[in-house]
């Protein structure tokens, strides 16, 4: 849908699920078989590109051969090079490097019982051979299909589990994951269904590619792709829910809807669980040391055994996630709805005495975890230390502050600055009334205003919608304020005054893809202006310009936008002493500014030369 507005394609693509599952509904095999023929589609456009091309060469050839003449025109003119030449880049575009997902690969020998449980399951299911399996730090797990010959398939299948998942599930909810991920390839379920399920993903991650690659790959298979890949994805999504479906069967059936049902109950309440038991607990001891935490991974298991989530905790966070719906934005449907077929009454999920990771890693596991250590600690350790230093400052500058303002009253500076530091350093403190003395002293600021606002609704306060919509003002806060009121509303069970607030969202970032356009580049049509900056800017930027060798001359203007002109896009034209300054300067004069906006950087008479001469009748001289 070329041209429509974020609304509008959210509203086409809700009206293609709503159509495909109404014709599932009715006719299962005609839904079925046009489906087939749209899966097709995709193939059918690449071959048909390759056989036109090969066809053009080879009447290229056979002409050649009859009109002798033409032999040299065809050599001459470079059409035949041409030809073969698009016809290479079209193949090796074909070869897309869809990748394999990174991660700690499991070797059979060191974890034999998790590989004999993982090929026993798969055997029973008939589903496809697996390469290798690989452990990440995430609370999930997945099979990935990569294709080896891009588009042509040969797929290398890898099962990712997470290692917090292995850590917070047993053994047999861990196979009812792992069952539900073979259910969706199995050959005892659906051969279509998995063949649909594969290609979905294909020609998805396939139009992120040729999106990415650009140039001939692009303009012959990327824009056909832009098209199919959504189009099919919407056509194909009443399949892929109802595959979901079938996978959470093939999963009971292979273990329980116990084991299952408890597994995804687990897997919506404990990540943020850890989160709030564990991971909060290291962000905390960044303020006490700035030597790197070396055993996070190895600290979270033994967290782990203590059992530290109350039941109170658990209910809170199960209760939340029943009270979701099942929606358009994913083909999992919501929890209620996955274990209303196979369970009466709502799990209740609780962390194991003997987890899977214990269980099916056994003595492998302490190695494990201390890899995981060493690469965790590797990753963070520079960023460990700046942000403990980060800390330790902050938080004497919020000691100094608090006991400033039992005497006297605080500048604009510091009182900001109480309050922010207030809400990051010291969550078991207030940061409300700060924020609140901010906005009493200035009304109308967006900053304020959207911290005021999204506390006060956090809490439940209706109040916060009045500081949310001052917010709104400022573009910078309209998506996020937006996103706030929302949820707030969607929590309440006020679809229409949530759908507002979508609405304003959806308007709002498509101002922003028009923002990026109008800001994309510069050309002899665009309109400049004088910079208007103070002197002190002026005068600070001169010193900066200083510091650049080679350069003679500097101007500064403002290219004049129509969308967000509270945010302007500058210009900076320079011209240079010698020419043996030349390469490399405009890197050079970039690395050395500190701009107070977006700006380009443009040679006087370079490839530049006619915006230049434009943009300097403008322009303020700097330097």
């Amino acid at each position: 849908m070329a041209g429509a507005t974020t609304t509008e394609q959210r509203e086409h693509f809700s009206r293609l699920i709503a159509e495909a599952e109404e014709s599932f509904r009715r006719n299962p095999a005609g839904y079925r078989r046009r489906l087939g023929m749209l899966a097709a589609l995709g193939y059918a456009y690449i071959f048909g590109v390759l056989i036109f091309t090969l066809l053009l060469i080879g009447a290229c050839v056979i002409a050649a051969v009859y009109f002798h003449a033409l032999v040299l025109f065809l050599v001459k003119s470079k059409i035949i090079f041409a030809l073969v030449f698009v016809f290479y880049v079209l193949i090796k575009s074909l070869w897309v490097r869809l990748g394999t997902p990174a991660g700690y690969p499991l070797k059979r020998r060191d974890c034999p019982r998790l590989f004999a449980e993982v090929e026993d399951l798969r055997k029973r299911l008939k589903a496809p051979k697996l390469h290798r399996i690989i452990l990440t730090p995430e609370f999930n797990a997945a099979i990935s299909q990569s294709p080896r010959l891009g588009v042509f398939g040969w797929q290398k299948n890898t099962l990712v589990l997470g290692l917090s998942m292995m850590l917070g599930m047993d053994k047999d909810q861990l196979m009812s994951v792992i069952a539900h991920e073979f259910g969706h390839l199995s050959g005892n379920h659906s051969r279509f269904a998995g063949w649909i399920y594969r290609v979905r993903m294909t020609w998805l991650r396939i139009m992120e590619a040729f999106d990415q690659a650009g140039g001939w790959a692009h303009l012959v298979f990327g824009k056909f792709f832009d098209w199919y890949a959504p189009y099919f994805n919407a056509r194909s999504f009443a399949l892929a829910r109802a595959n979901e479906y079938e996978a959470d069967a093939v999963a009971v059936a292979m273990t329980s809807g116990a084991d299952f049902s408890s597994a995804l109950a687990q897997a919506y309440v404990a990540p943020e669980l850890m989160q709030k038991h564990y991971w909060s607990g290291i962000e905390r001891q960044m303020r006490d040391t700035p030597e790197v935490n070396g055993s996070v991974y190895t600290g979270l298991h033994a967290c782990l055994l203590t059992r530290p989530f109350t039941g109170a905790e658990v209910d809170q966070l199960l209760a939340k996630a029943m009270g979701e719906e099942t929606g358009d934005a994913d083909t999992h449907p919501a929890l209620k709805d996955r274990i209303a077929p196979f369970m009466h009454e709502t799990p209740h999920p609780e962390l194991p005495e003997h987890s899977a990771a214990e269980e099916l890693l056994g003595d492998q596991l302490p190695v494990i975890l201390q890899a995981f250590d060493q690469k965790w600690a590797a990753y963070n350790k520079e960023w460990w230390r700046e942000r403990h230093a980060y800390l330790q400052k902050s938080r004497e500058e919020l000691t100094r502050l608090e006991q400033k303002q039992a005497e006297q009253e605080l500048s604009d500076e510091e009182l900001w600055n109480l309050a922010a530091w207030t809400e990051e350093l010291k969550p078991e403190a207030d940061p409300l009334p700060a924020y609140q003395q901010w906005v009493q002293r200035h009304p109308d600021d967006p900053a304020g205003n959207y911290a005021v606002g999204r506390i006060l609704l956090g809490r439940d306060e209706s109040a916060g919608l009045v500081h949310l919509d001052k917010a709104m003002q400022n573009y910078q806060y309209t998506i996020p304020a937006c996103e706030h009121a929302w949820l707030y509303f969607n929590g309440k069970g006020e679809g229409v005054r949530a759908e507002e607030y979508r609405l304003k969202a959806e308007r709002h970032l498509d101002l922003q893809h028009q923002a990026q356009a109008e800001r994309a580049g510069l050309s002899v049509k665009d309109s400049f202006e004088a910079p208007g900056l103070g002197k002190e800017w002026i005068d600070y930027l001169r010193e900066q310009c200083q510091t650049v060798k080679g350069l003679k001359h500097v101007w500064l203007c403002k290219k004049q936008v129509k969308i967000f002109p509270e945010s302007p896009i500058y210009v900076l034209i320079y011209s240079n002493r010698f020419w043996r300054y030349a390469d490399g300067m405009d890197q050079r004069i970039i690395k050395a500014l500190q701009m107070p906006s977006e700006y380009f950087v443009i040679h006087k008479e370079g490839n530049h030369k006619k915006i230049a001469k434009k943009a300097l009748k403008a322009a303020v001289k700097i330097l």
